[in-house]
């Protein structure tokens, strides 16, 4: 008889677990966009996931029948979540909207192994997720770090890549010294030694307050899509792109010449308050180097998080481009014929 009730008992809580789960997949399913981007641990529940090199990479897709594609690369210490306010301005265009989250940060994979976090690997298995979903047409949209994965796509496979935005990057060392005294110093290293081994999310959320021009325009459930994913597993990859400065420092040079090789449309954003990367020189030197720039402005009103910022004038930026480039290859196919 004890056996028949320790059954019975069993029995009752595996339904009880299999509803539970029943109800949290149609949650997730019935949750509304604008719902999930108001809240992380909602917005997670929205995102796929591929393993790729044996690892997790989880990012954002939306409109997945759509021929053209926008693919938006994160910097350091962020994640998609940066640019939910975009996707939401561009969700009911004719676009495919696929935001990932780079292996380290958001809901990837955080392995404590430095080589995995070299941007050349970064850029491997963005090429190999861009094959998977069978991407076409992309419009590259990249920020911060996200511009050194760029730039190894755009050595590997610039083929891939139809336009650019370019939104606060790096790519010439003599306006990146912020970069190379502020990040790879000795002093820098030992702090952020301490912030990944602290409990404290002082410095993350110190970061995201002072990457915004005004702070109070972030809500406590904004902040939380940057914190929640920094906490301690999240700490290393940050630190490991902090030790990789000088080194990506060196491959600038190589970076400079597959932009310039580049012959698609382009544009460029810039946050002009932005403390990191100074839009001075950067800009107009990635503006000259190009003869395919289609539009450049700097905002002068925002600082180094230009997606939290200005999340329409993004969207507004990826549709000109979109239609530029279409227009462009229409007129080509106009000749060829």
């Amino acid at each position: 008889m004890q056996n028949v009730f320790r059954w019975i008992i069993l029995f009752s809580i595996a339904n009880l677990f299999s509803f539970i789960q029943l109800v949290k997949a149609y949650g997730a399913e019935n949750l509304s966009f604008e719902e999930s981007i108001e809240d992380y641990k909602k917005y997670k529940k929205l995102l796929s996931s591929r393993t790729l090199d044996d690892r997790k990479i989880s990012f954002l897709d939306l409109n997945s029948q759509e021929e053209n594609s926008v693919l938006f690369l994160h910097g350091v210490p962020t994640n998609s979540w940066m640019y939910r306010n975009v996707v939401r301005e561009l969700k009911q265009e004719p676009l495919r909207l696929v935001a990932v989250d780079l292996l380290g940060f958001g809901q990837s994979d955080k392995p404590r192994k430095d080589d995995e976090y070299k941007l050349e690997n970064r850029a491997d298995r963005i090429i190999a997720l861009i094959q998977l979903l069978g991407l076409r047409n992309i419009t590259l949209v990249f920020h911060d770090m996200g511009g050194g994965v760029a730039w190894e796509i755009l050595k590997k496979r610039p083929d891939l890549i139809s336009n650019l935005l370019v939104l606060n990057t790096f790519l010439y060392k003599e306006h990146w010294k912020h970069g190379q005294k502020g990040l790879g110093g000795f002093f820098s290293r030992s702090f952020m030694r301490m912030f990944m081994f602290s409990f404290s999310d002082w410095f993350s959320k110190t970061f995201i307050s002072g990457a915004v021009l005004d702070k109070d325009s972030l809500s406590k459930s904004d902040r939380q899509g940057y914190t929640i994913p920094l906490k301690r597993k999240g700490r290393f990859p940050y630190f490991s792109f902090l030790k990789r400065v000088p080194k990506i420092e060196n491959k600038l040079p190589e970076y400079q010449n597959a932009y310039r090789a580049f012959s698609g449309p382009i544009s460029i954003l810039w946050g002009q308050k932005d403390n990191w990367l100074k839009s001075d020189g950067h800009r107009e030197k990635l503006v000259l180097d190009n003869k395919n720039v289609f539009e450049h402005y700097v905002f002068e009103d925002s600082k180094h998080l230009i997606a939290e910022e200005k999340p329409k004038e993004i969207a507004t930026a990826i549709k000109a481009l979109v239609d530029h480039g279409l227009s462009l290859k229409h007129n080509i196919q106009l000749e060829e014929e």
